[in-house]
C-alpha cells in the first residue's frame, strides 16, 4: 500500500472515530433561555432541569441528568433551564427548591421531582412519565 492511501485510511478512521466521541460527549440537554418560555411550544414529553451556576447540588446531579438524558433521547426531551435567567418561568411553574426536575406534556406539568434524588429514583420518575403518557 502506498503512503498516500494509508494517510487516508488513516485519516477516515481518525475522522469516524472523532465524530464517534462528538456525539459520546455532546450535551444532552437543550437550553432554554429567555424571559417567556411557552410551554406549549415544547413538543412530546419534555423534562425540564432547573438548575443555577451556583448550586452545587445541582452542579453534582447534572451528570445523573445527562446519562438519562442522553438514554432516553428520542422518547423525550430534556432541557436545562438556568433559574437566574429564566425567572418567569420558575415564578409561573412554582419551582420553590433547586435542583428541580419538571415533567411537561402537551404544556402541561403532569410531576415535579426536587433535589439531588439518585439516579434510580430520577430513572424511575422518567420511566413512569412515559409509560403514562409517552
Amino acid at each position: 500500500m502506498e503512503t498516500l492511501e494509508l494517510l487516508r485510511l488513516l485519516r477516515d478512521k481518525l475522522l469516524s472515530r472523532y465524530e464517534r466521541l462528538l456525539e459520546e460527549y455532546r450535551d444532552p440537554l437543550f437550553e432554554l433561555r429567555g424571559g417567556s418560555v411557552d410551554l406549549e411550544s415544547l413538543s412530546g414529553v419534555s423534562f425540564l432541569y432547573f438548575t443555577a451556576s451556583w448550586c452545587a447540588p445541582c452542579i453534582s446531579f447534572m451528570d445523573v441528568v445527562r446519562v438519562l438524558a442522553r438514554r432516553y433521547a428520542g422518547k423525550a426531551n430534556f432541557y436545562r433551564v438556568n433559574v437566574d435567567e429564566n425567572m418567569d418561568l420558575v415564578d409561573s411553574l412554582h419551582v420553590d427548591y433547586i435542583p428541580a426536575f419538571i415533567a411537561v406534556v402537551r404544556g402541561e406539568v403532569v410531576d415535579r421531582v426536587y433535589g439531588v434524588v439518585g439516579r434510580g429514583k430520577l430513572e424511575d420518575f422518567i420511566r413512569r412519565v412515559l409509560e403514562s403518557y409517552g
